[in-house]
């Protein structure tokens, strides 16, 4: 259940890199606010997904749950501070020049935690 769960978050990294391919940001598309739900839904997917791998693997995965906490983190930051979550990106729009850099951050990210979740047995000791 593990390496699927690895396998999915490498899949939304090649899916990021695909619609950059045809000049698409996903990213600056997500995060737009008349798409909260969609993030929302994005996110508490992830959320439960990795809730799910947490309590069926046998020895404790800390990768996992620190994973978890981050993704419940974002469901929290878009349900009770949105409007801090959104002036942050436009002041991150401000500073950072380019437009497909959240992008290209979220394909390091999403490859990172794919290749880690799929070695995390062999972190933390288990088999």
């Amino acid at each position: 259940m593990i390496a699927i769960l690895g396998y999915l978050y490498f899949f939304c990294s090649i899916f990021i890199v695909i619609l950059l391919s045809f000049n698409y940001s996903f990213c600056n598309w997500l995060i737009l606010p008349k798409n909260k739900n969609i993030y929302l839904q994005f996110e508490s997917f992830f959320v439960l997904i990795n809730g799910f791998v947490l309590i069926t693997s046998a020895p404790f995965n800390w990768i996992i749950g620190i994973l978890m906490i981050f993704h419940a983190y974002g469901v929290y930051v878009l349900l009770f501070t949105s409007a801090d979550f959104y002036n942050s990106i436009e002041e991150f729009k401000e500073v950072v020049p380019q437009e497909k850099f959240l992008d290209l951050l979220a394909v390091l990210f999403y490859g990172i935690i794919g290749f880690i979740i799929i070695y995390s047995p062999f972190l933390i000791g288990g088999s």
